[in-house]
């Protein structure tokens, strides 16, 4: 068995349902498209260069291919109780994982493998994985800027590896496989994210506002006003693009009928609550909030912010006494911003509520 057959049977062999090898090109259309629009500007500031990294050649010399895996969320029957608040990529712990996962050690057990075939990995090189994928056939796009890998839909989490292997690439997927003029994902979106079909204006879509609205440069921790009644109860991502899409029927499906119960989320199911999110201590971050949103938020104050963002939003007047408790209690600006939002929105509906 060659190097390439070795390297995809050992990522199907530990769970990946997909992989492929691209060549290690530059990635032109990707860099032009992100430089050329204003909204995305701060990825310009992101630690992790990912625009910076698509100049490969410049910036990895000796990088010859990039291997692409495919990870599927889909075989996990998610709480009912979670999934208005959490996105199910989140819920699956398989996004951006530490190696203490065990989503994170199988990533790190397919670079070790090809590291003792005496490959070189280019471990700082963080690509974008969907135009990555797409080069190494394992991939489709869809309307709503998801990647999409058959009967698992859009429920998948990507991973590249960029080698010094010299290893044949596969043929790039060219279509997107959307059904002809469906636009069901734009007029379902509830931020209008989604401006036109493979196009997201990311400062209006809800996972955007609840996890990378940060102190960061180029980016506000503030969500605008006029798009918070908007967010709902998302606390920590949003799936309603991918709910709606006919793409995904059979793999939400699955989920609902045959997914095996997760005993962790059952657990953190039975202990969600905005409340104590809103006054968020360690137990109560490392017993339900670790576990499942460990990859971008770590200051407690944006979960704060978040939890107060989606008790303003529910409509229901027994978060009052909470928010007013904090509202006296809270340091953080930010927060106390949110706080004062949520308590003029419920008491704003309080006559509705009690009609």
């Amino acid at each position: 068995m060659d190097q390439k057959a070795a390297i995809l049977q050992k990522a199907l062999e530990l769970g990946y349902v997909r992989a492929g090898v691209a060549s290690a090109d530059d990635f032109p259309e990707y860099f032009q498209d992100v430089t050329s629009r204003p909204d995305y500007e701060f990825l310009m500031h992101d630690k992790r260069q990912i625009v910076q990294n698509t100049h490969l050649q410049e910036r990895y010399p000796g990088a010859k291919s990039i291997i692409s895996v495919v990870y599927s969320y889909s075989g996990i029957h998610y709480p009912e109780k979670l999934l208005p608040y959490i996105g199910r990529a989140y819920l699956g712990r398989c996004y951006g994982p530490p190696v203490t996962n065990i989503n994170g050690a199988r990533l790190q057990l397919l670079k070790d493998y090809i590291k003792s075939l005496g490959i070189r990995i280019y471990e700082e090189a963080v690509l974008p994985d969907r135009s990555v994928g797409r080069r190494a056939g394992t991939i489709t796009y869809g309307r709503n800027n998801f990647a999409y890998a058959g009967r698992y839909g859009s429920f998948i989490i990507l991973s590249s590896i960029v080698t010094d292997a010299d290893l044949a690439p596969d043929k790039p997927i060219r279509f997107n496989g959307c059904p002809e003029g469906c636009r069901l994902c734009l007029d379902a979106c509830p931020t209008q994210a989604i401006a036109e079909p493979f196009h997201l204006h990311p400062q209006r879509c809800v996972g955007f506002n609840n996890w990378f609205r940060q102190d960061e440069k180029g980016v506000s921790p503030v969500i605008p006003e006029e798009i918070r009644p908007a967010i709902g109860m998302h606390f920590h991502g949003c799936d309603i693009c991918q709910e709606v899409c006919p793409r995904n029927k059979a793999a939400l499906e699955d989920m609902k009928v045959h997914g095996r119960k997760d005993p962790l989320l059952e657990m953190i199911a039975e202990k969600f609550d905005p409340e104590k999110l809103l006054f968020l201590d360690d137990d109560y971050y490392r017993e339900t909030v670790q576990p499942i949103m460990f990859n971008y938020i770590h200051d407690y104050r944006y979960f704060r912010r978040n939890a107060a963002l989606v008790m303003g939003n529910s409509g229901d007047p027994k978060y009052l006494p909470a928010l007013h408790r904090a509202e006296k209690t809270e340091e953080d600006e930010m927060v106390r911003e949110m706080i004062a939002w949520a308590i003029g929105r419920l008491d704003a509906a309080a006559p509705q509520i009690s009609a």
